[in-house]
Parts: structure tokens; sequence; C-alpha cells
């Protein structure tokens, strides 16, 4: 009797052994499962925000773009799409000083002819002290220039006299002219030309054709 409780002790004992460690095989399973689980949603969890990632900077570099084509905007700057700016005029740039308002007009002609009227002129106005002035001509090509200076103009220095847009010609060669009611002038050392009139009808006439 004895003998045979102890048999069924270490039947019972060993089939504890079994049981037991098919629960404990259970348990490390179920623990590698879920570290399986959890590595797959990190990576899920990884890719998700990757791909949000990319899409707010898509978003950024789209509204900077945005951004700077409103700026160009703003200062005027041409966009892309359209023509390139040409210019259509002849403009007459020139730098004077003198010590009150001057009525500038620049007579011009659009063939060889040598006289000026009216029709062909256009005027400046003037202001104390020195400026750089830009006369615009309706024409794209002149062949002959006239600049008068108002009436009694009194002391004046011009420096720097060209043609720019359509056409280009430097015209500051001052020995180049021919001067009417200017009584005194003079060429500078730096190439400026400095007179006085106190006349009605001051002028000087550039003696090359264009």
């Amino acid at each position: 009797m004895v003998k045979r409780v102890s048999s069924d002790a270490r039947a019972n004992s060993a089939a504890t052994v079994k049981a037991a460690a098919r629960a404990k095989a259970k348990i490390v399973a179920q623990n590698e499962g879920g570290r399986h689980a959890n590595n797959g949603l990190s990576e899920k969890v990884t890719f998700k925000q990757l791909i949000v990632g990319v899409v707010i900077l898509c978003c950024a570099f789209l509204l900077l773009v945005a951004s700077v084509a409103d700026i160009k905007g703003l200062l005027g700057f041409t966009p892309t799409h359209y023509e390139p700016f040409l210019p259509q005029n002849v403009l007459v740039v020139f730098e004077a000083t003198s010590k009150k308002p001057v009525d500038y007009e620049i007579y011009y002609t659009v063939e060889r002819e040598t006289w000026y009227n009216e029709d062909n002129k256009v005027t400046v106005k003037g202001k104390t002290g020195a400026h750089q002035y830009v006369a615009t001509l309706p024409v794209e090509r002149i062949y002959n220039i006239r600049i008068d200076f108002g009436e009694n103009p009194g002391a004046i220095l011009v420096t720097d006299i060209r043609l720019m847009g359509t056409q280009a010609a430097l015209l500051d060669n001052f020995e180049n002219y021919n001067y009417n009611q200017i009584e005194k002038h003079h060429i500078t050392p730096k190439g400026q030309l400095f007179f006085i009139s106190e006349e009605k009808d001051p002028y000087m006439i550039y003696n090359s054709d264009l």
C-alpha cells in the first residue's frame, strides 16, 4: 500500500512538472509574441511619422515659394511667365546742377533734317541743386539733338549726357557742341560743362549725327 501511494505521488509529481513546463513555455511564447507585435507596431508608427514629416516639409516648401512670389510681386519683379521688359523709347539721361529751377527742353529730329520744331520736343522740369534727369522721347531712333536751358538760367554745370533705351550714345564731348546765347562756358578738368547765361533762349546743339 505504501509503495502504491509512493508511485502515485511520483506520477502526480511528474504530471505537475510537465504542466508547469507547459505553462512556462506558453508564457514565454506569449512574451515573444508580444515583443514581435510591439516591434511591428513601432515600425508602423515610425513609418507613419516619416510620411507625416514629408507631408509637412512639402507644405512648408509650397508656402515658402508662394511667399517669395508675393514678395516679388510687391517689389515689382516681373514674373517669369511674362514677357521681359524691352525699352521702346530713346532716353536722354543727363546730370545738371543749377542755383534755380530750370526747364530743360530736349529737341530732336526723327529724320536727317537739321531743323527743330515744337512737335519733337520733350520738357523736363529741373530743380535747384544737383540732380540726374531722364527725358523719355516717344520714338525709337533720333538723328540730331538740341538741349535748351529755359530762360535766364544763370550758372549751370552739366555732366554725363547720354542716350539710352533703344539707342545708345555718349554725348559728353562738350567740344562737339554749338552754343547759342551762352556767354561764358568752359570744360572743367573733370570733363564737365560749366556756363553762365542770362539770355532768353540759351541752348546747345550736338554737331554729329546720331
